[in-house]
Order: structure tokens, then sequence, then C-alpha cells
């Protein structure tokens, strides 16, 4: 996946030299849909599109418009006076190895789910309530007698 990220500094008086700390993390705005075939959608270059190469508004634009993009959250700021002739970025990003991706699972998928745990939680207890009943209609903890006040049918 080829992706953007834009730090935003507001400083009242410019910076000549900036070290940010932070986190590369993935936002996304839509469920991505599920399937067998592997999403290659991100793997295009994003300079293709632009028709040049200082075209940021657009390149931004264009980026925001996907449903997978990164945000880098800022931990740390350090602004120290050097010069003012150059600024000097660095800049320390860290990618989490394990990041939320909500996906969108197909009907059968999520009725087989379903189907599964009420059959997991059917069938043990199914068993155990029968396991008691014939305990207490076995050793016959309770009084129990059968009666049968039904008239005999005559024919």
């Amino acid at each position: 996946m080829q992706t953007l990220t834009t730090i935003d500094i507001d400083t009242p008086y410019g910076a000549s030299y900036i070290y940010t700390n932070g986190m590369l993390e993935l936002k996304q705005k839509s469920p991505i849909s599920s399937g067998t075939i592997a999403k290659t959608l991100y793997y295009t270059d994003i300079f293709q599109n632009s028709t040049s190469p200082f075209d940021f508004m657009g390149l931004y634009k264009d980026f925001n418009q996907r449903n997978l993009t990164t945000v880098y959250q800022l931990d740390k700021l350090v602004m120290p006076y050097r010069s003012n002739r150059e600024t000097e970025l660095d800049i320390e990003i860290v990618i989490p190895s394990y990041q939320q991706v909500i996906y969108l699972a197909p009907i059968l998928t999520t009725m087989k789910y379903a189907w599964i745990q009420y059959f997991s939680i059917l069938v043990p207890t199914a068993i155990i309530v029968y396991i008691i009943l014939m305990f207490i209609f076995r050793y016959q903890i309770f009084e129990c007698s059968v009666i049968n006040e039904l008239p005999k049918k005559t024919y």
C-alpha cells in the first residue's frame, strides 16, 4: 500500500529546526468488502495521476477521497531556534505492527458464525439438562407417579 501523510505545525514566527516523534495510524472511512482475491487497489503510484509534480492540493484532495488513509499522530514536537536562513526537519515515525481494519463479512459467513455459536451453547446445555433429568427420574429424587385419567375409548 502506498500512502501519504501530512504533518500540520503552526508556529507564530516560523521554525528553523523541527523535531517530531509520532505514530502513523491507519484511518478507515467505511468497511472494506471481504473476499479471497488480494486487494491491489492502493498498490498504484500516488503520483501517476498528477499533472504537475508540485500540484500538492490536487494530490491531497485525491488522497483524502480514498477509503483507507494514514494519519500521523504527533506525540512530541520540539522547535529550538537555530538559523533563520534554513529549515531542518527531523521526523521519527513509528508504524504499529497491528492496526484495526474493519471489513464487511458476507451474509453466509455471518450466518455460519451465528449458527456455530447457537449450536455450541445448545448441545452442552441439552446434554447437561438430560443428565440431570435422568438422575432425578432414575433415583426418584421427587415422588412421581403416572396417572392416566383419560377416558377409555369405546368402539
